[in-house]
């Protein structure tokens, strides 16, 4: 076989020849001449027109997705022979793999210093970054090897057939009858996780226990709620036995790991994290806000769901009842509650903190109306520093150390301070 910039020249019909294909269409395009041998001899083919059809079909059988609607090929006489060209265009479905490889560095081949070599890993996943703006959701799926067991599971126990129809209404299958990313997402293959962890405490750096928990999005949701209630009877009671007031309304606690399962930036290489401490659950997903909106949009109700299809799988199967309707059902669970939840974003992460009804008792509130002014003095000396201790909020009000320590406490309580360090050594933060 002869290597000439974005030519190929291979003697006769063979595997070379679709590997040639692949490379030129996961490339920048190429022209593969049939019946040329390595030495640039033109050798010539037997009943080329008669071949072409053959030629053809096989190359279209063996590579997905379809590469012929890129592919031009004709006859051609040569030095009184006749031979076959192939003409490649860059492909807009990249990347092409054979059928029977899969999409792996032995099934998807590129053209680099005019050779053509098996892609990498690195390479293949670059291929796929090359979809332009198609959402993530749409993209296809770098594994094609995917299997529905939770999924499968989920529609039984709605009577909903999962079948081709199903797949495609959904935009589990492209419109090259390959696997998506929302397949992969909805497949027992799915590599994002939801880590879960519980703290003593409020000290972060003191973990009690951790769990990582994959396979399907749908399983992990599961899971994943399985073993917070696990950490809250674990570490403060039962959370089943409807004590008043509970840890955590349990509507909450759901609608606030939908909204991170949904609203996750898929693209980035980042899980979903979910901290149990002593006065709070914080639920922190990768992805900040969707572009176009702010903090006070998304509290007031304004909602653009970073993954749409998958809410509408999820929709189906029963799992939430409507879109933008997440960040209303969590206010309004703590309605009768003195702390309320605290949304933060920053642009690449999104953060939901619910505070434990257990200490914020309703019939006292966390502050006095007399202590409004004094609270501020303390939120103000943020703007100066990034951690305070106790002796500046005695400078800043004018307060004894033991109703410092009460106004720090409760500031703590509240969630808008987080306690570092022990004795001596505790400062405060923003939460």
């Amino acid at each position: 076989m002869l290597h000439d910039g974005n030519v190929e020249y291979i003697k006769d019909f063979s595997d070379a020849v679709k590997k040639a294909v692949l490379a030129f269409a996961n490339s920048e395009g190429g022209t593969i001449y049939i019946g040329i041998d390595s030495q640039g001899v033109v050798t010539g083919l037997h009943q080329a027109a008669e071949s072409l059809p053959r030629m053809l079909n096989s190359v279209r059988n063996s590579i997905r997705p379809d590469v012929t609607p890129v592919t031009a090929a004709f006859v051609e006489r040569l030095q009184d022979k006749e031979i076959i060209v192939f003409q490649i265009r860059s492909g807009p479905w990249q990347p092409y793999y054979l059928a029977a490889k899969g999409m792996s560095p032995d099934g998807v081949y590129i053209r680099r210093d005019a050779h053509i070599v098996g892609a990498s890993l690195a390479e293949i996943a670059m291929l796929l970054s090359h979809q332009g703006d198609i959402a993530y959701e749409a993209r296809r799926s770098f594994r094609q090897d995917l299997t529905f067991k939770k999924l499968q599971s989920c529609c039984d126990s709605q009577n909903i057939v999962m079948d081709g129809p199903f797949f495609k209404q959904f935009g589990v299958l492209g419109d090259d009858n390959l696997y998506t990313n929302l397949a992969l997402l909805l497949s027992d293959q799915c590599e994002r996780t939801i880590q879960v962890a519980s703290y003593k405490g409020n000290d972060a750096a003191a973990c009690l226990s951790s769990s990582d928990h994959g396979s399907s999005i749908l399983q992990q949701l599961d899971e994943a709620m399985q073993a917070i209630i696990r950490c809250l009877d674990t570490q403060d009671g039962s959370y089943h036995e409807g004590n008043s007031p509970q840890m955590y309304p349990p509507v909450a606690l759901r609608e606030a790991l939908l909204n991170a399962v949904l609203h996750r930036d898929y693209t980035l290489p980042a899980n979903i994290f979910v901290h149990i401490f002593w006065n709070r659950v914080e639920i922190i997903n990768p992805g900040g806000i969707v572009p176009g909106l702010e903090i006070q949009d998304v509290l007031l109700g304004v909602s653009s769901c970073r993954n749409p299809g998958l809410g509408r799988i999820l929709q189906k199967l029963c799992l939430f009842k409507a879109f933008a309707a997440g960040v209303a059902v969590i206010l309004s669970a703590y309605d009768e509650c003195a702390a309320k939840p605290v949304f933060s974003t920053s642009p690449h992460a999104f953060k939901i903190m619910l505070p434990n009804q257990r200490r914020y008792p309703k019939a006292q509130p966390i502050m006095e109306k007399s202590d409004d002014e004094r609270m501020q003095k303390v939120m103000q000396l943020f703007k100066k520093q990034h951690s305070i201790v106790r002796k500046d909020v005695e400078a800043a009000t004018g307060m004894s150390q033991a109703a410092a320590v009460v106004l720090l406490r409760n500031l703590v309580l509240q969630g808008q301070l987080q306690k570092k360090g022990h004795g001596k050594l505790v400062t405060y933060v923003l939460s």
